[in-house]
């Protein structure tokens, strides 16, 4: 059954059944595309690793696009990208994953016989298993105590989660 109606985008009068609420194609497509703008979120921003710089997040990447290229360019040359702190180097033709500067310092702690806890800094011996009147604590690699590692790896998902 048709009856006059207004339509919400112009204001013209038309005659249309009770579920049409515009009158033409045109501001169907109108009505269509505010809806569809005012639906849409503004796009997640991300933090370079590289750089530090904010960026639209495309594809879960870690990097922006100025870095991507500047690496991209950098390894046509022959250049590496270091796995552990993100530094562009050159191997001299050799396929290394990690830069100098990050491989001595992995040299110099392993080294140490004893080590400082990566969370609360505490000086301890390396797999070495300790007991008190709390309990039994086994150290690992880089951490003094199991306490320890999962206050580190909660407090680092944390960081990552606060990035995003």
């Amino acid at each position: 059954m048709l009856i006059e109606k207004t339509c919400i985008i112009c204001g013209r009068t038309f005659m249309g059944t009770r579920q049409k609420q515009v009158c033409s194609r045109k501001c169907a497509k109108e009505r269509a595309r505010k809806y569809y703008n005012a639906r849409r979120s503004p796009p997640k921003q991300l933090r370079c690793i590289v750089c530090g710089k904010l960026f639209p997040a495309h594809y879960n990447r870690r990097k922006c696009k100025e870095c991507v290229e500047r690496e991209k360019r950098f390894k046509e040359k022959g250049g590496q990208v270091c796995k552990i702190c993100g530094k562009l180097f050159f191997s001299n033709g050799k396929k290394e994953r990690i830069c100098d500067e990050c491989l001595n310092e992995i040299e110099r702690y392993e080294a140490c016989k004893e080590k400082r806890c990566w969370n609360c800094g505490k000086v301890f011996t390396p797999y070495k298993v300790t007991a008190d009147k709390y309990g039994i604590h086994p150290a690992g690699k880089f951490f003094c105590c199991f306490k320890c590692c999962e206050e580190w790896n909660r407090r680092k998902r944390k960081e990552q989660q606060s990035d995003l």
